[in-house]
């Protein structure tokens, strides 16, 4: 009843309401879905100081550990908005890239974050999504083509689909199209 008294403060607007609810919820319940709600309103109307100290930093340590998908939110948030230090990021990008509930666009995240905070990894990351291109499921295939080329990397998006492939939907054709002309392959 407390993750459903948060949830409806939180949509109310009454944000002390909704944090007095969450931790309520959490006092009740051991499960960490009322600690990412909480955690997840206080990085709506965190300040600079709130972001890696005092309970928002606490709930962040400890949901960036957890293998379900309010970890991977987690990870995926904290390296969005850049909750760590630099080598607490680098960890966070290796966990998000290998979680088993990151999604795709998660996982891109992961790789990009690497790449910022390494630039030297920008061929092998690039060369590990064009590798997975193959094998994914056509619309997380088009994402991470799109996500290649908006890296400049035309080379690597060309590689995700045949011509046949691209074909069936225009949406497809047209990012393969551009990934092709932007190699000079007409």
């Amino acid at each position: 009843p407390f993750i459903l008294q948060a949830e409806l403060r939180e949509a109310q607007g009454d944000r002390d309401g909704a944090l007095a609810a969450w931790r309520q919820a959490m006092a009740s319940d051991p499960g960490d879905e009322a600690r990412a709600g909480l955690w997840r309103l206080l990085v709506k109307s965190r300040t600079g100081a709130e972001s890696s100290s005092g309970e928002m930093g606490d709930l962040l340590r400890e949901l960036v550990t957890r293998p379900h998908r309010h970890g991977a939110e987690a990870l995926a948030t904290g390296l969005e908005l850049g909750l760590a230090e630099e080598p607490e990021l680098r960890v966070w990008a290796e966990r998000l890239r290998d979680h088993p509930q990151a999604t795709p666009a998660q996982r891109l995240l992961a790789e990009e974050a690497a790449m910022r905070l390494d630039p030297s990894l920008r061929p092998q990351v690039l060369a590990r999504v064009a590798a997975s291109l193959r094998t994914q499921a056509p619309a997380e295939r088009l994402m991470a083509m799109r996500w290649l080329l908006r890296l400049g990397a035309a080379e690597e998006a060309a590689q995700g689909m045949t011509r046949d492939e691209a074909m069936r939907q225009s949406d497809t054709f047209l990012i393969w199209l551009e990934a092709v002309a932007l190699t000079g392959r007409w």
